[in-house]
């Protein structure tokens, strides 16, 4: 596959059918084709400790490193995210895993609003979220 670099940084094929988008590094980073970029790559992010939501998250999964300590995810607002609520048809994602003992899961930061009803956090359970509306997440 002949590859071409991106202004981002990425590589892309000069074929017209849908190719692997890759990253500096070479690591795959999603597809082109003639529809658009499509990412298909999500990662795992070890986390050991409390902290709040940041946009390199999304997409992906936390994945709790923190031991027998809980560990909360705060999700805040569209603006802090860099989530821009004018494009509606764009769907974001994001799960914690619970590799540890430690509870996991989400906590709405001020002016976010988390739908549905939490599951129950167990060892080796995920919790997943769905951006739905401004400022508005609802549990997968």
């Amino acid at each position: 596959m002949a590859f071409r670099n991106l202004p981002t940084g990425a590589a892309r094929s000069t074929q017209h059918k849908a190719d692997v988008i890759l990253d500096a590094a070479g690591l795959p980073l999603g597809f082109s084709s003639e529809f658009g970029d499509r990412t298909m790559v999500s990662m795992f992010i070890d986390c050991a400790a409390s902290r709040s939501l940041t946009f390199s998250d999304i997409e992906n999964v936390i994945r709790t490193t923190g031991g027998a300590s809980a560990v909360t995810i705060t999700v805040e607002t569209d603006a802090v995210l860099g989530i821009d609520s004018r494009v509606s048809d764009i769907v974001h994602s994001v799960a914690v895993y619970q590799r540890d003992a430690g509870a996991a899961g989400f906590t709405a930061g001020a002016g976010v609003t988390l739908r549905g009803t939490a599951p129950t956090a167990a060892q080796y359970s995920t919790v997943g979220l769905m951006h739905v509306g401004t400022n508005e997440w609802a549990y997968l």
